[in-house]
């Protein structure tokens, strides 16, 4: 079983798809955890990033049902399937007054103190599939870009980490971020400062495989205008971002603990 930790409906597939469907073509069976999934509130906090980001997705004023389907269509593409939780993006997460953590400047920061949502994974039940097998893979973001989400579902993976021992553990980077170097070396920062030494692997894929990825992201309807002009400009990118990891072969890159 190979589990796969995604802040958000898309960063596992931005990030791993073709690492995932190298897996399941091999018949390996592989799961995605979508940690902010759920419906937002009604009402909708007053909240910049909320305004910003419904205007751009462009669903409506619950784009988490059209995210929703589009991750399960994505992850059908690559071979997986999906797991949603039913937590708020940070977006719409608020204090007890109501007022938001996280506005729009705010989203690449620190976390909030207030913020609940880690304690809420820490009291989640994966699924039984996951925690009666016997070979388990748990696959963690790094936090490359330093997001709240990212960064709260790293910590989650570094709690599930001590919990079940017996678990292999590969850290990802989360594309697109990760096309900027320097996040990547600040994420890992995080875990020098923590004493957690990191080898980076390059896991090198086929056009086969690279083309089912870029097949899964273009699911994700509401989020290419945030990231790219169209569609082919999108594959474009992918394979440039998987040709610098691989050092001009195709890959994806992850880390584990040194011996």
């Amino acid at each position: 079983m190979h589990l796969f930790l995604s802040p958000h409906l898309d960063d596992a597939v931005f990030s791993c798809g073709a690492t995932i469907r190298r897996l399941t073509a091999n018949r390996q069976s592989v799961l995605i955890v979508s940690v902010t999934a759920g419906d937002p509130p009604d009402p909708l906090p007053d909240n910049d990033a909320v305004r910003e980001l419904h205007g751009r997705w462009a669903v409506g004023t619950n784009p988490s049902l059209a995210r929703r389907s589009e991750d399960i269509n994505a992850a059908r593409l690559v071979g997986a399937t999906v797991y949603h939780l039913p937590f708020h993006d940070c977006i719409y997460r608020t204090d007890k007054d109501g007022k938001p953590l996280y506005r729009h400047a705010d989203l690449f920061g620190s976390v909030h103190p207030e913020d609940q949502l880690l304690d809420g994974l820490l009291d989640t039940s994966l699924p039984a599939q996951v925690t009666e097998s016997a070979d388990v893979t748990l696959y963690i973001p790094l936090g490359v870009g330093g997001h709240v989400d990212h960064q709260i579902t790293r910590d989650w993976g570094l709690a599930l980490k001590e919990k079940y021992p017996a678990w292999k553990v590969r850290f990802y980077e989360e594309y697109p971020y990760s096309g900027d170097e320097m996040a990547t070396e600040r994420a890992l920062e995080f875990f020098m400062w923590n004493d957690i030494r990191l080898d980076s692997q390059i896991f090198w894929v086929s056009e086969t495989e690279v083309d089912a990825k870029i097949q899964a992201i273009a699911c994700y309807n509401s989020q290419i205008s945030t990231f790219w002009k169209s569609e082919n400009e999108m594959a474009i990118a992918i394979r440039q971002a998987m040709l610098r990891a691989g050092r001009t072969v195709l890959a994806e890159r992850y880390w584990h603990e040194s011996d």
